[in-house]
């Protein structure tokens, strides 16, 4: 594998799910790690940088909504993808009120490599306008830390 490889997260307490995340995403040549809960996630992103968390909603110890705010409470803006069998319309508009990129749901595991491709995309050029360190994007980061709850 690469290493300039994008680097993901994968995190979800059913390790039938993690292993099916594993393998499409080492084949489309994505590095990864695993967590099955966020309390485990949220400990791997504070010691290594990712590309993009993938992330299931319900899960014990902590939840993937609990998982996201606690990352933008510090300001990490990682790209992050609901991956879930679990959500609703209202815990939708909670995950993009705090910045979740996608919801994907489990019946269409077939959309993840795009979605995953696309918003890691989009999380380079996010990463590229706060390191410039402008006006303009230090208004932009105001702006996505007013969606935090």
């Amino acid at each position: 594998m690469q290493n300039n490889a994008p680097k993901l997260l994968l995190v979800d307490d059913e390790p039938d799910i993690l292993e099916t995340l594993g393998l499409i995403f080492e084949r489309e040549g994505y590095l990864f790690d695993t967590a099955e809960n966020g309390l485990v996630a949220l400990d791997k992103i504070q010691n290594t940088t990712y590309d993009l968390v993938v992330c299931d909603y319900v899960m014990p110890k902590m939840d993937g909504i609990s998982l996201l705010k606690k990352l933008r409470e510090q300001n990490n803006l990682v790209p992050f993808i609901f991956f879930s069998g679990n959500a609703n319309d209202e815990h939708s508009k909670k995950m993009t009120e705090l910045g979740a990129m996608a919801l994907v749901s489990k019946s269409e595991i077939f959309k993840l490599p795009t979605i995953v491709k696309r918003s890691i995309m989009h999380g380079k050029g996010i990463k590229n306008l706060a390191d410039k360190n402008t006006d303009e994007s230090d208004e932009f980061i105001k702006i996505l830390n007013s969606t935090k709850s």
